[in-house]
């Protein structure tokens, strides 16, 4: 696909952060390059973040919004406090919006590179679809509650006899989810990835 008048080309971002687990505090640098949604400003300078699908979008993807905006927001191309708002909007033209409360670029500088740390640890490799916690989060629990619910919440889509399990870990990126281990404590790891989250994309 070529480039067209509305592509804007940037150089790739770059996060800085203290390696606290190495004895001589050396940083740790993450570039991070891509693409974005399709973004627009309107007259009085509010952002439109943009998904286009075919189809009517799943919860799960504002989650393209959320990266999109602590990625900007972390390599300082939007400023903040900029207003904006999400859009899924399909083939047909069905719409859906949230309003995005954006956090500070410091948080989203750190949220990132809190991630990418932890995707690079030996144990981060566990079975925690996002699903489970975008369906969790409707139950609004907390604590031990929380962890034996999504035990149970699993351990139900896992022994099912249907061919689809309406979670996307059953198409990768391992063959057998069995031989994925739950998290130890998944309470407090859908806190660290996903509480920002929630406070960013507003329902």
């Amino acid at each position: 696909e070529g480039l067209t008048g509305t592509d804007r080309i940037l150089p790739a971002g770059n996060i800085q952060k203290e390696n606290s687990e190495s004895s001589d505090t050396e940083n740790m640098y993450f570039k991070i390059q891509g693409e974005t949604e399709w973004w627009y400003t309107d007259e009085s300078g509010n952002r439109y973040v943009i998904y286009f699908s075919e189809r009517e979008s799943k919860d799960k993807a504002w989650l393209r919004h959320f990266l999109d905006v602590l990625v900007l927001l972390a390599v300082d191309i939007i400023p903040e406090g900029t207003q904006v708002t999400g859009l899924c909007i399909t083939g047909e033209g069905k719409r859906k919006s949230r309003k995005i409360h954006l956090p500070s670029r410091q948080q989203a500088q750190d949220y990132l590179a809190n991630l990418l740390q932890e995707m690079n640890t030996e144990h981060a490799a566990v079975l925690m679809p996002v699903e489970s916690v975008l369906e969790l989060a409707k139950e609004n629990l907390t604590g031990a509650d929380y962890n034996s619910r999504y035990t149970e919440w699993m351990d139900a889509k896992l022994n099912s006899s249907s061919e689809n399990l309406g979670i996307s870990s059953q198409y990768g990126p391992v063959k057998f989810l069995t031989d994925i281990a739950y998290p130890e404590n998944p309470h407090q790891l859908m806190n660290r990835r996903f509480q920002l989250f929630f406070e960013t994309v507003l329902v």
